[in-house]
């Protein structure tokens, strides 16, 4: 069974969204062990962001760098098919589970969460066990 905690924070350009989010994830990091830290991001352009927020806070670029993915990335395993969506076939990519990520537990910090479909956001959700 997964265990899902989702809390989304929004305000406005320039106030600090991804500051804060790079503040915690450090935190999280720190305390909680068991589970594979990692920030999400939707675009290399605000990956790279975060990656510099990473380092302004300590961190070296290239452990920055292991830190963020992009959500393609991250999930890694695409496929270009017919899927039923609200009960209406298309043709999409999505997600087939794969086996690199049975059984991990993931601390997942999702960075400009806006620019992630509903779709994506249900993938992550269905796919992988989140904390």
């Amino acid at each position: 069974m997964n265990t899902n905690v989702i809390e989304i924070k929004g305000a406005v350009a320039g106030s600090g969204k991804t500051f804060t989010l790079v503040k915690l994830f450090l935190k999280v990091e720190h305390v909680n062990s068991n589970c594979t830290s990692l920030i999400l991001t939707p675009t290399n352009k605000s990956r790279h962001a975060v990656i510099d927020e990473l380092v302004a806070n300590g961190l070296t670029k290239k452990q920055a760098e292991k830190k963020v993915k992009t959500l393609r990335d991250f999930k890694g395993n695409y496929v270009f098919g017919s899927v039923l969506v609200e009960g209406e076939e298309r043709q999409q990519y999505y997600t087939v589970p794969s086996k690199k990520h049975k059984g991990k537990a993931w601390n997942l910090f999702i960075d400009e969460a806006s620019m992630i479909s509903k779709a994506e956001m249900d993938d992550l959700t269905n796919n992988f066990t989140i904390q």
